[in-house]
């Protein structure tokens, strides 16, 4: 094909990957993470910590009544109560803060799979688009019938833009099992970096498609 017809689809594609990169730049502008440990949506209880209380202010009511009825038995299983509470419920509120960070987590995965989807979507999107727009000016071309099916099987080999998200969730649920703020924040950029390399290797091999239709 004429260099001079596969040169507005390539100016197009540029235009683009900065679209692309443009929202994938707002995209995780959008992801805020809590500055501190207190911003973080916590469960009140949990089925630990109601259990400790219980069991503290059993305890308690025990070790009052042993020491009233001056029974030894009753007063070491007031406070054997009071111990197990008081350990439930340090691990109930260890329990909520880790799920805290779990949520935190996910909910972080599921922003940055949505951008990351998103724009697979579009670019698909854009190359339907500009695939059969370049096919029809291949079948209107001069071309013999073998050069037009081979420019446009060529064509039809656009890559998609893929990201390996699975990979993504994996590093955010071994920052979430560290209960790590600065970790998500950290991560972020590499994430972004992680789609940005998708974009850019679904451009170039485009790229290179629309130099060999010009040969």
């Amino acid at each position: 094909m004429d260099n001079a017809l596969i040169k507005p689809y390539k100016d197009a594609l540029d235009a683009q990957k900065a679209q692309l990169e443009g929202y994938l730049t707002r995209g995780f502008q959008a992801i805020a993470i809590p500055a501190d440990n207190e911003e973080i949506k916590k469960d009140k209880k949990d089925f630990l910590t109601s259990s400790g209380s219980w069991f503290i202010v059993l305890g308690i009511i025990a070790l009052i009544a042993g020491l009233v009825i001056a029974n030894s038995g009753v007063i070491i299983a007031g406070c054997a109560a009071i111990m197990s509470g008081v350990y439930c419920y340090i691990k109930g509120r260890q329990a909520i803060r880790h799920n805290a960070f779990v949520s935190l987590g996910q909910s972080v995965y599921t922003q940055i799979s949505s951008v990351a989807d998103n724009i697979a979507a579009e670019w698909s999107k854009f190359m339907t688009t500009q695939n059969d727009m370049l096919k029809k000016e291949v079948v209107a071309s001069t071309d013999t019938a073998d050069v037009k099916v081979s420019l446009i099987d060529k064509i039809d080999s656009t890559p998609d833009v893929k990201v390996d998200l699975d990979e993504v969730q994996a590093q955010l649920a071994d920052i979430s099992d560290k209960e790590s703020l600065s970790g998500y924040s950290a991560y972020l950029p590499q994430a972004a970096d992680v789609i940005r390399k998708a974009i850019n290797a679904a451009d170039g091999a485009q790229q290179g498609i629309y130099s060999t239709l010009a040969k």
